[in-house]
Order: structure tokens, then C-alpha cells, then sequence
């Protein structure tokens, strides 16, 4: 029998939660903490939210294609959503953007993150400011949602690089849910994440190659963050209407070339619809092309990083001529490759095991100059099962008649402890735990000592709420100082 999705949703859970920050599987060495405080800074949002809803076009425009089904997904936002691995993706990507210091080329780094953009637009910045032929097969109904005739839901978060540009922007990131009429398969969804980047350089007609190099360096660091500094990256020749000339950057992974993202320099005519003057034509694009160096790259491989730095060095200007470079990444796919998602509509999931488990701190102090209580009175004292409570009495008693199995751990002192903490949130809680770890060293303080340790629950079987976790773990501390006679932090 086919695996269901609830299935294979409680074993992706668990897979991810095993995946160090880079998307790998995390060698002995990596640390594989789940807290809050370990997952990359939030992405800075730039203006409230705006979630829609039917409501929005009520009565619908004659023309509009939308079905309620399209409008209902709208206000979910899951690319700002903490924890959900869209969030955390986006995230990671912001945050190695606008931090110098991941970025190769010196002063390579994009400062702002757009996260709050309109996701209807104006079909004038959508598609015309974009190049898009007007036979284009993406304007039609057939592949776009329209919400009138002169606005649609937004196909790809580049529908917002021209109004940015015009408003003066000029290093720049958007992301963003976009919208499209698609099939229906594991990998399609009409649905999905974009996150989109520009930059502008003060140039001539001899800077293009420079600027292109400068994409270059910059996406190769994005993708050896994400797969790894040694991972196999190659470039293609793509064919985008808004950039010229057009790059695709595939990764290697699971034994075929696999498609990471978009890129190339922004075409003149959508420097002009932004109101710059573009440093080269048309005529100009044939250097560029060639500096492209389209092949696979070596692990060390790609421009001098100081070279390009300063051939792109200096201020931009209104008044001056520029050029600029821009690139698009699907979210979704790439989360799902990361994190081992086999079908895209488990994004979508409203069911809580999708998201890390809940986790609770428990801190308390021990009694000055007392161990912990017997491990035997735990499960009773916690009000555990008698079954259980039973069990570990008669275990007690077998390591009281063999003197060698009460022994100290050397190796950890604290053992007796984190056992006597396990029984009893394991009569507690039952298999609701899914595991109980130390958080931190524990510390001295006026003859008393000081531990902490998380609890992390979650279900085998269905989602638990806060609530149900919350009244788990005030039976858990009430527990831990009915049997191990501890204070409470």
C-alpha cells in the first residue's frame, strides 16, 4: 500500500529536523539545536502586510478568472511564517544577501529585503515595463490569474522591479507568494515562493562584463551556502525578456543537473521604464555574453573577487549612466530539495506536525547537598501509570541488590538527574515525548545547583495544541518537585 500523506508528513518532519542549517545531513559534528534562537534572523519586513481576501473584489470583476479557492491562499504568507521551512528559507537567503561578509565580491551585499509587496500589480509593470511580447503565452487568462483587466495576481515577484526602481531603489530584494495557472502534480502548484534581487552599478559600455561577473560571484556564494563549498554548479544560457544576457545556475544533486535559479544583466529597456539611463544597447550585449563563461564551475572557480569589486566600485547615479544585474529563485522547489519534501502541496499543510515540535525549558534548582530522588518513585510521584510506576520500583530495587549497577557515570554526573527528570515526564507525558535534553552547564550557586533541561513534545498520531502542551508540561514540573524535591526557576 502506497505510504498516505499524514505518513510521509510525520517522516519529512523528522527529516528535516535532522538537517544542519546548510540543507545537508549534519555530520557528528553539527550542531542540531531547535530553538528558536539557532534559526537565521527573520527577514526585515518593510510595511504591514496585505492580506487579501474575496472580500477585496466583491462583486468580482466580469473578467477575472480568480476562483475563491486561488483568493482563499492569499493571506497564509507562508515565505514570513516562522518556523515554516518557506520562512526559514527565505530567512537564510536574506540574511546571506545583506550580510557583507557572506558575500564574495567586497561590498557585494543587497540591504533590503521587500516582503510586504501588494501581490496584485498593475499589468503595465507585470509584463510591458518587463518585455513581455504582447503575444506572450504568459499573459494570457489561460496561464495568469486576472483580477481586472489591467491587473492580475502577480505571476512572479520581478513585477515589481521596475516601480522600485522608479521609487529610487537600487540594491534590492523581494519575496513573495506568486500565482499561477498550472498543472497538477507533485512538483506544480498554482501557489508558490519567489524571492527576487537587483543591483546597480555606475558604468559604461565596458562595465557590463564586470557587472556580470559580480552576479556571478555573488549567486556561486548563495548556492555553495546552501549545498556546500564543494558542491558541482555549472552555468547555461537562459532566456529571460527582462535581462540581456540571460543565465540559468544549475546544481548537481541526486545524480542529475538540477535548475537553483535565473539570472542575468537587466535589460536597457527596463533600466529606462525605471527611469535610468542604461550605460549600453543592444550592440553592447555581445561582450557581455561572451564574458559569461557558460560551462561548469570549478569548486574554486569564478572571477577575481578583489578584480570585480573594483570595476563595479563607485556610486550610482541619477544623472549617470548604469548598469545592473537581477535574479530570481522558486522558493519552493528549493525547500523541498533541501529539506527532502516529496510533494509541494505539504507546504501548504495547515496540519502543525509540519512544523518543528513544541519545545519547553524546565530549570530548577537541586536541594543543597542532595542527589536526586530514587528513579523508582518518579513515575508515582508524577502520577504515572501504576504499571509504570511499578516497574521502575522493582528496577530500583534490582540496581539496590547489585551494588555495580548504582555506579556514577564519570563521565557524567549529572545522569541520575536527567533520569530521574526522563521518568517522570515519561509518566507524564507518555509518548507525547519525543525527547528531554540538558540546556546548558549546570551551575553552582550558595551551595545549591542549577540545571535545565528541554522537553520536546509531539504526537505520533495527530497535532497537538499549545494548550495540550502547556497543561503536559505544569504536570511535569509539578512532577519533578513532587519526586526529585527540587525548586522551581
Amino acid at each position: 500500500m502506497a505510504p498516505t500523506l499524514g505518513g510521509r508528513l510525520v517522516r519529512l518532519c523528522r527529516a528535516a529536523a535532522r538537517l544542519d542549517a546548510g540543507g545537508r545531513r549534519p555530520t557528528a559534528a553539527v550542531a542540531t539545536a531547535t530553538t528558536a534562537a539557532s534559526s537565521p534572523t527573520p527577514p526585515a519586513v518593510d510595511a504591514p502586510p496585505h492580506p487579501l481576501a474575496p472580500s477585496r473584489c466583491t462583486p468580482p470583476h466580469p473578467t477575472s478568472n480568480i476562483p475563491p479557492s486561488i483568493w482563499a491562499l492569499t493571506p497564509r504568507r507562508l515565505f514570513a511564517a516562522p518556523p515554516h521551512p518557506l520562512a526559514r528559507l527565505t530567512a537564510r537567503l536574506g540574511d546571506h544577501l545583506r550580510t557583507a561578509a557572506h558575500v564574495t565580491p567586497p561590498g557585494g551585499s543587497v540591504a533590503s529585503l521587500h516582503t510586504a509587496l501588494d501581490p496584485v500589480v498593475p499589468t503595465a509593470a507585470c509584463f510591458d515595463a518587463l518585455q513581455v511580447p504582447a503575444d506572450h503565452p504568459s499573459r494570457a487568462p489561460s496561464d495568469t490569474y486576472y483580477v481586472t483587466p489591467s491587473t492580475v495576481l502577480r505571476p512572479h515577484m520581478t513585477a515589481h522591479t521596475v516601480p522600485l526602481l522608479a521609487g529610487g531603489a537600487t540594491a534590492f530584494l523581494t519575496a513573495g507568494d506568486v500565482y499561477r495557472r498550472d498543472t497538477i502534480d507533485a512538483t506544480h502548484y498554482p501557489a508558490f515562493h519567489q524571492m527576487d534581487g537587483v543591483r546597480l552599478f555606475p558604468g559604461d559600455t565596458t562595465t557590463a562584463g564586470a557587472a556580470l561577473d559580480h552576479l556571478r560571484l555573488v549567486l556561486l556564494s548563495v548556492a555553495r551556502a546552501l549545498f556546500g563549498p564543494t558542491a558541482r554548479l555549472r552555468w547555461v544560457v537562459g532566456d529571460f525578456p527582462f535581462t540581456a544576457p540571460s543565465l540559468e545556475l544549475e546544481v548537481w544533486w541526486g545524480g542529475a543537473w538540477l535548475e537553483l535559479l535565473g539570472a542575468g544583466l537587466l535589460h536597457p529597456a527596463v533600466l529606462e521604464a525605471g527611469g535610468w539611463t542604461p550605460a549600453f544597447d543592444g550592440a553592447g550585449l555581445h561582450a557581455a555574453v561572451a564574458a559569461a563563461a557558460v560551462g561548469e564551475v570549478p569548486p574554486t572557480g569564478g572571477p577575481p573577487a578583489a578584480d570585480v569589486a573594483a570595476a563595479c566600485a563607485g556610486a550610482v547615479r541619477r544623472d549617470a549612466p548604469v548598469v545592473g544585474w537581477a535574479f530570481g529563485v522558486g522558493l519552493d522547489r528549493l525547500a523541498m530539495v533541501l529539506h527532502g519534501i516529496p510533494d509541494i502541496r505539504l507546504l501548504w499543510s495547515r496540519d502543525e506536525r509540519f512544523y518543528p515540535p513544541v519545545a519547553k525549558d524546565l530549570s530548577f534548582w537541586l536541594p543543597a547537598g542532595a542527589a536526586a530522588a530514587p528513579a523508582a518513585s518518579a513515575a508515582a510521584a508524577a502520577g504515572g501509570p501504576p504499571a509504570a510506576a511499578a516497574a521502575t520500583a522493582a528496577a530500583a530495587a534490582a540496581a539496590a541488590a547489585d551494588p555495580t549497577v548504582a555506579v556514577a557515570d564519570a563521565d557524567d554526573p549529572w545522569r541520575e538527574v536527567e533520569n530521574s527528570v526522563c521518568e517522570v515526564v515519561r509518566g507524564v507525558a507518555g509518548d507525547w515525548a519525543e525527547a528531554v535534553t540538558r540546556v546548558g552547564e549546570p551551575f553552582t550557586r550558595n551551595g545549591t545547583t542549577s540545571l535545565c533541561y528541554r522537553v520536546t513534545y509531539r504526537s505520533m498520531d495527530r497535532s497537538l495544541t499549545h494548550a495540550e502542551v502547556d497543561a503536559v508540561q505544569a504536570r511535569v514540573r509539578a512532577g519533578v518537585v513532587a519526586a526529585m524535591g527540587v525548586r522551581l526557576r
